[in-house]
């Protein structure tokens, strides 16, 4: 064809299939000429690829032009939910303060190029940074919630998905569990949930206390609940409040503690105007609250996400992550997300588990794991931007392990105002 359309090509892909994505369609357009037209959320590599870039709001377009022209209306770009690059955002936010002057840079590489060139000048003072505070992670004192040890699962035709797991996971951890497509993050996870059995007799998997190996189901979703990459997969009901409810009703709930809860959840996930719609008709955000939402109504004390963000816009994934948060920080809950968006990684979870081949390569604080670039290529991860950014700045005096634009904007403004 002469054109070639992709509706969210890359949304449930990791970093490595995302990239020889864009690399195809970089080779078809160049190579052969062929027009590429693709609908997405990923600005930041969006704006590497594209020699254009059209935003559309309620119907209409908003913006269009170079993705250098258009990244300079950040205002209306945030208005209309589209999620900037980080370094984009970090040097509007200089600008704003009247330290940066010139046009705001689209990728990591024109960035560097500003900055470097401006603490040349000016430097970065070299006293201890304030830090973003995390709740500590593996308290010494606590029973971990989640235990595993020697965890083994092959898959019909012998390939050997998880190769002696042992991880414990304490009450309260806010977990980001990320690697590259078929390294074991999806396969750990529904051994936890109950929905996948070991293949090894030494195998050891407690969740809240509850030996899942051996546990009927109704005793584990009580404890574990678990929401799929795709909403689709576990909404079966034609109306969202009965999705919402199954899970209690099968579980013997009384009708009036049902409805309570039912509600409360509606009103938790902003869904109320939906309770009669048929939840396959909402928009690909909403369908996922109902699922959210269908695991939220059993309180459980442990809550597995696989992929909250795919295909969702930033307004949406912001709300979804400040949702799980909230459960973590108000309830207590033990959440557990399996993520390829490294940004949201940095920004919410207090430990991160790498995973690479059906093992654990990194365990540690979301700074500990971005400060190990080295190893992380190994699993095609990659830091956030922002941190990305930091260690091409320590020669001046950057910090190598910032995490998030408001620490970086906190480190670069005292230096170059002041000088």
């Amino acid at each position: 064809p002469r054109i070639l359309a992709l509706d969210e090509p890359t949304s449930m892909l990791d970093p490595l299939g995302k990239a020889r994505v864009f690399d195809v369609l970089r080779d078809l357009n160049r190579r052969y000429g062929i027009t590429v037209i693709f609908s997405g959320h990923d600005t930041e590599r969006i704006a590497e690829l594209a020699d254009r870039i059209v935003v559309m709001q309620d119907g209409g377009i908003a913006l269009e032009g170079r993705p250098s022209d258009v990244l300079q209306g950040t205002d209306l770009l945030e208005k209309a939910g589209v999620r900037l690059p980080e370094t984009t955002r970090l040097m509007d936010l200089l600008r704003k303060d009247g330290v940066w002057k010139g046009p705001l840079p689209t990728t990591l590489e024109e960035a560097y190029a500003h900055l470097a060139r401006a603490l040349r000048e000016k430097g970065v003072p070299h006293r201890p940074l304030p830090r973003e505070r995390r709740r500590a992670v593996r308290p010494v004192s606590v029973e971990p919630i989640i235990r595993v040890r020697d965890l083994h699962h092959v898959y019909p035709g012998g390939v050997e998905a998880l190769k002696g797991i042992d991880l414990d996971v304490y009450p309260g951890e806010d977990v980001a569990l990320i690697g590259q497509n078929g390294s074991g993050k999806t396969t750990l996870a529904r051994h936890l949930a109950g929905l996948l059995k070991p293949t090894n007799k030494e195998a050891e998997i407690t969740a809240a206390g509850l030996d899942v190996r051996r546990a009927r189901m109704p005793e584990v979703v009580r404890r574990v609940g678990y929401v799929f990459q795709i909403p689709e997969h576990q909404i079966f009901h034609s109306i969202t409040h009965e999705e919402l409810e199954f899970g209690l009703r099968n579980l013997g709930f009384p009708e009036d503690e049902i409805r309570r809860r039912v509600d409360d959840v509606l009103r938790l996930l902003e869904i109320e105007e939906y309770r009669d719609e048929w939840p396959l008709s909402l928009d690909r955000g909403k369908r996922f609250r109902v699922a959210l939402g269908s695991i939220l109504t059993i309180d459980p004390e442990i809550v597995i996400v696989d992929e909250p963000t795919t295909g969702q816009d930033w307004k949406d994934s912001l709300y979804v992550c400040e949702i799980l948060k909230k459960l973590n920080l108000d309830q207590g809950k033990t959440i557990m997300i399996i993520t390829h968006e490294m940004d949201l990684v940095a920004a919410f979870a207090t430990r991160v588990i790498v995973m690479c081949q059906g093992q654990i390569l990194l365990d540690g604080t979301p700074k500990e794991v971005f400060s190990e670039p080295d190893t992380l290529k190994r699993t095609w991860v990659q830091p956030p931007q922002i941190t990305r950014l930091s260690q091409r700045l320590s020669r001046f005096g950057v910090p190598p392990d910032i995490l998030t634009i408001g620490e970086m904007y906190g480190c670069l403004v005292e230096g170059m105002k002041g000088g």
